[in-house]
């Protein structure tokens, strides 16, 4: 699992990495938003939302907290052997979306408001 202590990038071929993103999807009560990693209130000094990468990158640590662009292009990099193209298609019916990982995360959260669980799940099932 990557930390803050240990902010070296897994290898985005396995498996494992899907998954613990997905995990991390579901840790912390963030408030979800749309359209930004992070949303930071200055006066409380903390995080108070994140979308579901954001979420991911707060809860991995290390240089993803700190860069969550960094996650979601790892994310784009993504193959899985079942899955051996790096695009993947959109699970909501109808939409007929094909993105990177990352992107398609960013796209349930964004455009079709899936919860931080539903994502986490999707990711699960993916990567089994």
């Amino acid at each position: 699992m990557v930390t803050a202590e240990n902010t070296t990038a897994p290898d985005t071929s396995n498996r494992t990495f899907v998954k613990e993103v997905a995990a991390a999807i579901r840790m912390n009560g963030l408030e979800q938003i749309q359209e930004d990693y992070i949303r930071y209130d200055y006066e409380k000094g903390e995080i108070v939302g994140a979308c579901a990468i954001g979420q991911a990158a707060v809860n991995l640590g290390g240089i993803f907290r700190e860069q969550p662009d960094y996650l979601e292009r790892q994310l784009n990099q993504v193959v899985l052997e079942n899955h051996p193209l790096n695009y993947w298609e959109c699970p909501r019916e109808s939409c007929g979306g094909r993105q990177h990982l990352g992107q398609l995360i960013t796209h349930l959260n964004d455009y079709h408001f899936w919860t931080f669980e539903e994502i986490a799940d999707w990711l699960d099932s993916i990567s089994e």
